[in-house]
């Protein structure tokens, strides 16, 4: 099973190396890795590669001190089942429409809220939100380069199986349905993935937009969206 993931939006400002330091040990004593914008090393155009990120991510981390512009335009990308972990100095930095995230301060006087004790609150609220987020589905869509052109997968990541998987994708992304025994696939087990093939030539779009749907085994549905990043 993959390792879980946090990703994190921040201000790439010196100012802030401690407190990427402090995110990224809260990660790791949390068993999970945290992953920016910076880690990225592949071609590509960045904020497709954030919004994919996002999106692959178990959860978010968004840094709010200073209320930076780019912070909160790509916080804007995270849809709430992500549970984003909001990270400022003090309450002021938190708009209103975002008081109802959860908030781990450290700019305060008491325990509390204090930067003395930020990692330690840090690592309990990745733990609780991801644990939450590993016992539920998760579906995730990619495409993969194979010696014999791309195939689009998508796999089961959760801890539970999944029956009646569809997709649907936006015109940018052409997939040969035909290639499966059988669609809607009926069943992807934790750990499973299914691939079909996926026509694309160089003038193809860099990004896609995906819709995954299934049932969850207490008879739930399940829909997630995401960008699916064609080259890479």
């Amino acid at each position: 099973m993959r390792k879980p993931t946090a990703f994190l939006l921040m201000p790439f400002d010196s100012s802030f190396d401690w407190l990427h330091a402090e995110i990224v040990a809260g990660g790791a004593e949390a068993g999970l890795s945290v992953v920016r914008a910076d880690n990225i090393f592949r071609a590509g155009v960045v904020i497709d590669q954030v919004r994919d990120g996002i999106s692959q991510a178990d959860t978010v981390i968004a840094v709010c001190t200073g209320r930076n512009a780019n912070v909160f335009y790509e916080l804007g990308m995270v849809q709430p089942s992500k549970r984003p972990i909001l990270i400022a100095e003090t309450k002021n930095d938190l708009p209103f429409d975002i008081h109802h995230f959860r908030a781990q301060f450290y700019g305060g006087n008491v325990p509390a809220e204090s930067r003395s004790t930020l990692r330690q609150r840090l690592t309990a609220a990745l733990r609780e939100t991801v644990a939450e987020s590993l016992s539920e589905a998760h579906l995730r869509a990619r495409a993969v380069k194979r010696a014999d052109g791309y195939v689009f997968e998508i796999c089961n990541d959760g801890h539970i199986p999944l029956t009646d998987i569809k997709w649907q994708s936006s015109p940018e992304l052409p997939i040969m349905l035909n290639t499966l025994h059988r669609y809607p696939v009926a069943v992807l087990e934790p750990g499973d993935c299914q691939t079909a093939l996926m026509p694309v030539s160089m003038g193809s779009p860099g990004t896609a937009e995906v819709t995954l749907e299934g049932i969850a085994p207490t008879g739930h549905p399940y829909r997630r969206t995401q960008v699916v990043s064609i080259f890479g």
